[in-house]
């Protein structure tokens, strides 16, 4: 949380456009997750389920793993960063449909 504090802060200080993506699990249980949802700068939300979802494993030659939870990106921006760069409903599609790896490694365990 003190994150999201620190970046709250500093767009209530700035008048120069600032723009943050934060990228973190989505734990319904996190305060980090509430206060994000909370924040009176947040202009766009992404979440990409973990069944969409997967990390590249570079260890592994590239091999897509399925991610435990789901992943959400949070764009919070002060006014001048929204108009500079904003956070529409077509970029955010476009960033979740990149998001998503079609051939994805069960690497869950048996069951």
């Amino acid at each position: 949380q003190a994150t999201v504090t620190h970046i709250e802060g500093l767009l209530e200080a700035s008048s120069e456009p600032l723009s943050f993506a934060v990228v973190i699990p989505v734990w319904e249980q996190s305060e980090s997750l509430g206060l994000l949802q909370a924040c009176p700068y947040l202009r766009g939300e992404v979440r990409v389920p973990k069944e969409d979802h997967a990390w590249r494993d570079n260890r592994a030659g590239g091999l897509a793993r399925r991610v435990p939870v789901d992943t959400g990106i949070f764009f919070v921006q002060n006014d001048a960063g929204a108009q500079q760069w904003p956070a529409s409903e077509t970029a955010l599609a476009a960033l979740k449909g990149a998001l998503v790896v079609p051939e994805v490694a069960d690497t869950s365990g048996p069951g």
